[in-house]
């Protein structure tokens, strides 16, 4: 079936679809029927026809060539593939009954159009990129954008669903057995060696940040320019427009201010998080304080677990004697860990609390240039720094104590311990909730 058919028949009625085609227009002559979908399973009025799991495999195909394509195998897949797709239409539905929980269409969009985007840029060419849209089984790339934002959708409808839940205590944790703990930290390997993936190089280190600190004078400037821009601001001029003239924050000033989606716990500095939580969407915050200046936020959007947010950062400027006293005090952070001072004392005394400090096993491909380029030839005990790294409104200083480094190379039971009983647990709450939530919905397997 083609991707044009597929499409039209998806949202049309999905029971028992066929397609009449006359024997002849002689009345009385007997009509002739073509199948061109069936249904595979019912969940709650809801119908899941037969070519949803065939388009699922196609996609399985293209991402696995090495899928089996005998007919047990394959009969197996499909009935997986449709027991996950049941599962999926009851967590869409549940999240429909749900008054709390709502897609914004904008940002369904948006994400839509960042994925294929992405996709898109993966190919050299235009003509590339159409045929490999022509693999899936779609006409057109914006046949095949319909079908994306279809699925996001209803992912971000999951997503929010489990996340309230979870926020709710409704889902819980529930722990792994030292069995099960074992077997999915051997299976996990074992794809890994079949796959010929290794454990990356990973880097564990502490760091003390310290950061400039600017005079009096210069931080009360700093909070009057920023004073004049929120009274601008909730007179009702354009925020974004606001951002993109005044913000010190280069990331986001170019966007109008938008920092994106946050969840609680994030790397926002705690302040800003704190008041950007507390804010209902369009309202805009009274000056945050926090170690980059002053900051103005408005929140866009905002869900159980996370917002979407604009700022404008005033930074006070930072004086070339500020700079000369922070680095003195970072010199004196090296000595210090290098004569063999506590860490925990230094760190009370001169880390800027809004940087983390501890570095637990890092990739090295994804620490920044100057931290890769830095630690390149590091062994264990070994104080680097003071290193000059970037922030708003000016730079900061990091002194390093290197802790050590794994070379690439499987991945041990200990490595991987705590990361998969954390997730295994999460997984055993959720497929609990399945468990009794299938339970309560009508579920009818014709396939």
């Amino acid at each position: 079936m083609n991707s044009g058919t597929h499409h039209r028949w998806l949202n049309a009625g999905l029971l028992a679809l066929v397609m009449m085609t006359a024997a002849s227009s002689l009345q009385g002559q007997e009509a002739q029927y073509t199948l061109v979908d069936r249904i595979a399973a019912i969940v709650g009025t809801t119908p899941i026809p037969m070519s949803r799991v065939e388009e699922q495999l196609q996609m399985l195909r293209l991402q696995n060539p090495s899928i089996p394509t005998d007919s047990a195998s394959l009969e197996t897949l499909r009935r997986i593939i449709l027991d996950t797709l049941i599962v999926e239409e009851m967590l869409v539905q549940a999240a429909e009954r749900d008054t709390s929980i709502f897609v914004v269409e904008e940002d369904v969009q948006s994400r839509a159009d960042a994925q294929l985007r992405s996709i898109r840029d993966a190919f050299v060419s235009e003509l590339d990129f159409q045929q490999e849209i022509r693999k899936t089984g779609f006409a057109t790339a914006d046949e095949y954008r319909l079908w994306m934002v279809r699925g996001i959708r209803r992912q971000m409808l999951q997503d929010q669903l489990l996340q309230t839940l979870q926020d709710k205590g409704t889902i819980r944790p529930i722990p792994p057995t030292a069995n099960e703990l074992r077997e999915v930290f051997e299976a996990a390997v074992e794809r890994e060696r079949q796959g010929g993936q290794l454990r990356p190089p990973l880097v564990t280190f502490r760091q003390i940040v310290v950061r400039p600190e600017p005079d009096s004078a210069v931080l009360e400037e700093a909070r009057a320019r920023a004073e004049s821009i929120l009274v601008r601001a909730r007179a009702g001029e354009d925020f974004a427009a606001l951002a993109a003239e005044f913000s010190d924050d280069p990331g986001s000033a170019q966007r109008g201010g938008d920092v994106g989606w946050f969840r609680r716990g994030s790397q926002m500095a705690r302040e800003f998080e704190r008041a950007a939580f507390f804010l209902r969407p369009g309202q805009i915050s009274n000056l945050v304080r926090t170690s980059y200046g002053f900051h103005i936020i408005q929140v866009q959007r905002a869900e159980p677990a996370e917002v979407q947010a604009r700022h404008i950062l005033i930074s006070p400027e930072i004086t070339e004697s500020s700079r000369k006293a922070a680095r003195a005090r970072a010199d004196t952070v090296a000595q210090a860990l290098r004569d063999g001072v506590s860490l925990d004392s230094i760190l009370r005394t001169y880390h800027d609390r809004d940087e983390e400090s501890f570095a637990d096993r890092l990739q090295v491909a994804n620490l920044p240039p100057l931290y890769k380029e830095a630690l390149a030839d590091a062994e264990e005990g070994d104080v680097i720094g003071p290193l000059t790294i970037p922030s708003p409104g000016g730079e900061k200083y990091s002194v390093i104590l290197f802790q050590q480094k794994l070379e690439a190379g499987e991945y041990t039971f200990e490595e991987m311990r705590d990361n998969l009983r954390n997730r295994i647990a999460e997984q055993n709450g959720i497929l609990q909730y399945v468990a009794t939530l299938r339970s309560a919905t009508y579920i009818d397997i014709r396939y």
